[in-house]
């Protein structure tokens, strides 16, 4: 057998090797359209322009800003979590009974146990951590798929909650008191109420923002829990895209046996996740304590839900493996937008029942105050109509909303008293009659509207 090599003569090119697609320079618009998150912006672009629109023009206003992304902070700060989760391939059922829970569990300590703040926020955070790492150890042992797993938490927990506030309040369902006992301090400070207020006296003084009659600034400041949000969707996005523990997220997600043989620790990482939703669970749940100054066996309701909405929305795929913190950043945005209830009070509620969470929100409707639409559910008004002709009113409020953090206690509250008249207001606990009564006699201040 004889073998032949051909010489390459002088002047003959090789062909030249095909580039790796891995290394190969891409158009910063081809990047942009393989971004999760591009779905997302456009779904944002449109909700902007929808209620631009539709919805009143307090809407966009700084102060109906701070109050979109006050709601959307804590859905969101739950939505990173979630995102983070998804993308390792996973889900958690139990966010939002786990800020209840965690929420009992801070109200305890620092009313029932009289703990101080710095033991009882690190206490709630280990506690929430346990319980995040019982979660998937759960998940990774039993080889039953997450969804399975945290549904099973989801009731577990909400039970646990009910009970316990009913074990230490004696039969109530929520535990009060938690601001008379905190106080001020740098700690309250850093997790709940406003950021900033010098910022906004001084816009004031500017007459950039208007003033109440006693000169105090009609906006606070920016409310805390927006910090928090915008604080972990940029730490998010660089462990994400710039740490080694951001690809081993993805790899976690997209191929958990590849990325094993490859020297992934990926039963560390999905350990890792869940334990980092339920912190976020627990952070949301003190900022909320500490707004509120209670817990309540319903904080947290269906947020798990919409938790992973967000997070869907913002370009997560539910089979692991891709997705975005910002995408779940705007998905948060979007529902802050769709549920700022008192901006959209006037259009029919269910408009929004086809916005995934709508008759959520509506079921929830009974912790706020809708004198105009209520079934029964939320605070009702009952007038003595014995006499056939008004009486001149002697107090009249228009559209009041207040506002404790997220929580929206009063939302749009129209309503006037004449002399000798009889008004009376009924609800459920929790749904706002205290908090008009206080508002009206000037205890609280209203966020919004005219008396």
């Amino acid at each position: 057998m004889t073998h032949t090599r051909e010489a390459v003569g002088v002047g003959q090119v090789q062909p030249a090797a095909k580039a790796d697609e891995r290394v190969r320079q891409v158009s910063a618009l081809t990047q942009l359209m393989r971004r999760p998150e591009l779905g997302a912006m456009a779904g944002l672009v449109f909700v902007v322009v929808f209620f631009a629109i539709t919805a009143r023009p307090g809407m966009f206003t700084l102060n109906g800003l701070l109050v979109i992304l006050d709601y959307a902070s804590t859905l969101g700060i739950a939505a990173i979590a979630a995102a983070l989760l998804m993308i390792g391939g996973e889900f958690d059922l139990s966010i939002g009974s786990m800020v209840a829970f965690t929420g009992l569990v801070f109200a305890t300590a620092v009313t029932a146990m009289g703990l101080p703040l710095i033991l009882a926020i690190p206490f709630t955070f280990v506690v929430a951590m346990a319980l995040g790492a019982l979660n998937g150890q759960l998940v990774i042992r039993t080889r039953l798929p997450s969804f399975i797993v945290t549904l099973a938490f989801l009731f577990i927990l909400s039970g646990a909650t009910l009970v316990g506030l009913k074990k230490v309040t004696g039969g109530n369902t929520q535990l009060s008191g938690v601001k008379d006992v905190v106080g001020d301090g740098v700690l309250v400070s850093i997790f709940s109420g406003k950021a900033f207020p010098g910022l906004f006296v001084w816009m004031a003084d500017k007459g950039w923002i208007a003033k109440f009659a006693d000169g105090t600034p009609s906006i606070k400041g920016v409310p805390v829990s927006i910090l928090w949000f915008v604080g972990l969707t940029v730490v998010a996005t660089w462990v994400l895209l710039r740490t080694r523990v951001g690809n081993w997220i993805f790899a976690a997600g997209g191929h958990p046996d590849a990325a094993r043989n490859s020297g992934v620790p990926v039963t560390r990482v999905k350990t890792g996740l869940f334990m980092l939703t339920a912190s976020a669970a627990a952070l949301t749940a003190i900022i909320t304590v500490l707004n509120t100054g209670s817990a309540d066996a319903k904080r947290g309701d269906l947020l798990e839900f919409k938790a992973i909405i967000a997070a869907v929305i913002g370009g997560c795929l539910l089979t692991g493996g891709y997705g975005s913190a910002i995408g779940a950043f705007i998905g948060a945005l979007i529902f802050g937008m769709v549920f700022d209830r008192p901006r959209l009070h006037h259009l029919r509620r269910r408009l929004f029942q086809g916005v995934p969470g709508g008759d959520a929100a509506d079921r929830g409707a009974a912790q706020q105050l809708h004198p105009q639409e209520s079934d029964g559910r939320a605070l009702t008004m009952a007038r003595d109509e014995a006499t056939t002709q008004k009486p001149a009113p002697i107090i009249e409020v228009r559209n009041i909303v207040k506002q404790f953090g997220s929580v929206i206690a009063l939302s749009g509250v129209s309503m006037s008293v004449g002399a000798g008249e009889v008004l009376c207001l009924l609800g459920d606990n929790g749904a706002g009659k205290s908090t008009l009564i206080k508002t009206l006699s000037g205890v609280h201040k209203p966020s919004s509207g005219d008396f």
